[in-house]
């Protein structure tokens, strides 16, 4: 799905924070720390595949997303199961988390 498409994960979350807003911000933070452009960032690819992150990179974006957010996120939780993680799938693992 590329940047274009309307995102398929919307609710609310903590602090009025949406799904959709967290989904940019996740998608925002990827663009810049691998340094392509936004549009090019697949909120439905798996992060750890698609090399978006790594084991490192994955707690740096979490925890910033909590600095964001203002509230501590369990990455313990967030990463539990074999599925893959995408963007999506991580806001909404978050969402349930808070």
């Amino acid at each position: 799905m590329d940047g274009g498409q309307a995102f398929f994960c919307i609710g609310t979350m903590g602090d009025g924070m949406t799904q959709q807003q967290m989904v940019a911000w996740l998608r925002q933070w990827v663009a810049q720390h691998q340094q392509v452009p936004i549009e090019q960032v697949d909120m439905d690819a798996d992060l750890f595949a698609q090399g978006y992150v790594d084991s490192l990179g994955i707690w740096r974006m979490v925890f910033e997303l909590s600095q964001q957010l203002n509230r501590p996120l369990d990455m313990d939780a967030l990463l539990q199961g074999e599925d893959a993680l995408s963007i999506c799938e991580l806001a909404k693992r978050i969402e349930a988390a808070l």
